[in-house]
């Protein structure tokens, strides 16, 4: 390490020097500084500055890059852990513990339906009094938010009260809902009794904590 430490401080200096002969009684610059790199010390001791460029070099080219497909399936992931912690710690502190899978799996499926009309409204907005799909292709159809028009846009914000902001994070949120829930569980968004919901949610429990890693 002392060779290393004595290597750098001779190469300051001579770095030091170089720049202090540039200009000197106030003349003006005749030309980039020449350094003598052939008369430099460049041995730090074993130490070859070229190491850990050569050693990211040969560790990268070890790896396998990214496919776009693969980079949307990680931010995915990312997205639903992140509302799952955030949905977990809001049912924390409303009840004081954190909930049961079947209660997390409720609160899920109740913020979905309270914000589908969002959804909903803006995909008749654009596409008339065409049928409305099923749900996941409905919202692969009105996102990402500017792929649609913004007269359509603009009416459906007007009509809930929202901003653009804040109708595209509601459109976000709802897919992120939709991806969580199991099967059985989407199946159930179309209108049915609260009686009957409830009832799966309890017959899915198991699937449900499997689903979102619940030990």
């Amino acid at each position: 390490m002392s060779a290393f430490s004595q290597r750098l401080a001779e190469l300051s200096s001579v770095l030091a020097t170089s720049d202090d002969a540039v200009l000197e009684d106030g003349d003006e610059d005749d030309g980039a500084a020449q350094i003598d790199f052939q008369s430099v010390n460049f041995d730090i001791g074993g130490v070859s500055l070229d190491d850990p460029v050569r050693m990211y070099l040969r560790e990268i080219g070890r790896v396998p890059l990214l496919t776009g497909d693969r980079e949307v399936e990680l931010a995915a992931a990312m997205e639903r852990g992140d509302y799952l912690t955030a949905k977990q710690l809001q049912l924390r502190d409303d009840f004081g513990e954190l909930p049961e899978p079947d209660v997390l799996g409720r609160a899920i499926y109740h913020a979905f339906r309270q914000g589908w009309p969002h959804v909903r409204t803006l995909y008749a907005t654009i596409h008339g009094g065409e049928r409305i799909p099923a749900k996941s292709l409905c919202l692969k159809r009105v996102l990402p938010l500017t792929q649609v028009p913004e007269e359509a846009v603009q009416e459906v914000c007007e009509r809930f009260g929202l901003t653009s902001e804040e109708l595209e994070e509601s459109l976000r949120v709802r897919n992120v809902e939709w991806e969580l829930l199991p099967a059985a569980i989407q199946a159930l968004i179309r209108d049915t009794d609260e009686d009957s919901f409830n009832q799966r949610i309890e017959n899915t429990r198991a699937q449900i904590a499997s689903k979102w890693c619940f030990n």
